[in-house]
């Protein structure tokens, strides 16, 4: 009897652990998420920005290539594409495992 109390207090802790731990976690995302309060798409001023920067510092230059506003979306795109990729990626992978070799694992 002893045993299975001693048991249910090491699962009560786990339990109570993992959740603080959840709490924490969620916590820290939601002040990364919500730092530019005051700036609700930062993409709206970044972009203009970086390309009046690379603009102005090939202005000098004696060959260059023509640079548009176009490059900017293809790398937005790219990186898109590749971030959802292997998000994709890990998730099936993830949805391939069986969870009883996980189990034995542990």
């Amino acid at each position: 009897m002893m045993r299975a109390r001693f048991y249910t207090l090491i699962n009560l802790l786990g339990l109570a652990f993992s959740l603080a731990c959840s709490i924490v976690l969620l916590r820290y995302i939601h002040r990364e998420l919500t730092v530019d309060v005051h700036c609700v798409h930062p993409e709206t001023v970044a972009v203009p920005l970086a390309w009046l920067a690379i603009h102005r510092y090939t202005e000098g230059f004696v060959l260059k290539a023509p640079l548009s506003p176009w490059i900017f979306v293809a790398a937005l795109l790219l990186v898109a594409v590749i971030s959802l990729g292997t998000v994709w990626w890990q998730v099936g992978k993830a949805a391939r495992v069986n969870p009883l070799d996980v189990m034995k694992a542990e």
